[in-house]
């Protein structure tokens, strides 16, 4: 869709099909868009400059009006909620993760629930003691297994909101190492739904030492819902 051919009765849809929308700064939207129209709530954002500074606006985290549009407004709602049966159902589905007889059941026996960390929904920690076979070659955690935790728990962190979110699979994930961690270190794994829309949920997940309290993994993973 051509930056000129916004009109207010298209702003909608384009709001919808984006949550990042790029614009020059010189396009004067104030002339061509109602004060009505959802995106003109955030014209006085943009200011005048030249055609080659053009400014990337992320709609979903300044404005409240779009992510009522775009579905990114249920983790705080959901959160609101009084769901008392929260720990219970994150446990029931843990329950199924590990009796599945698939990856899960081979490598994360091991993966305790931290129930006063898990009473909440979109909020999910674990715990467990390194064994010699999560470890690499060098006898450190290893990067893979790490990275199957990010992807486990910040599932189960999603699964949390309750049984219309149990069903997803992976959409993308990225992991940063940043320390290392041996057998016998005890290693929390705390998982949160930062973001929930219609059919993606946003997680951020944190490995860390129990011990030290060190940081030693931090990644993303993005769900997409069935």
């Amino acid at each position: 869709m051509s930056l000129l051919n916004i009109t207010k009765s298209n702003t909608t849809s384009l709001i919808k099909s984006s949550s990042r929308i790029i614009l020059p700064k010189c396009f004067q939207l104030g002339n061509s868009l109602s004060l009505k129209t959802p995106l003109a709530l955030q014209i006085n954002n943009f200011s005048s400059t030249s055609l080659s500074k053009a400014s990337t606006y992320d709609y979903s985290k300044h404005s409240n009006e779009t992510n009522q549009l775009l579905g990114y407004n249920k983790v705080a709602q959901l959160k609101d909620s009084d769901n008392k049966n929260t720990l219970e159902f994150v446990k029931k589905a843990w329950k199924e993760y590990i009796n599945g007889g698939g990856f899960d059941t081979l490598n994360f026996k091991n993966l305790e629930i931290v129930e006063e960390e898990s009473n909440h929904p979109g909020k999910v920690t674990m715990k467990f003691v390194v064994q010699k076979e999560q470890t690499n070659r060098h006898g450190g955690l290893h990067g893979g297994f790490i990275s199957s935790l990010i992807d486990v728990v910040g599932s189960l962190s999603v699964t949390s909101f309750g049984e219309k979110y149990s069903k997803h699979v992976s959409a993308d994930i990225n992991v940063s190492f940043m320390r290392g961690a041996k057998v016998g270190d005890e290693i929390f794994v705390e998982a949160r739904c930062e973001k929930l829309g219609r059919s993606l949920a946003f997680t951020v997940v944190e490995l860390y030492n129990g011990k030290t309290k060190n940081i030693i993994a931090e990644g993303r993973h993005t769900k997409f819902i069935k």
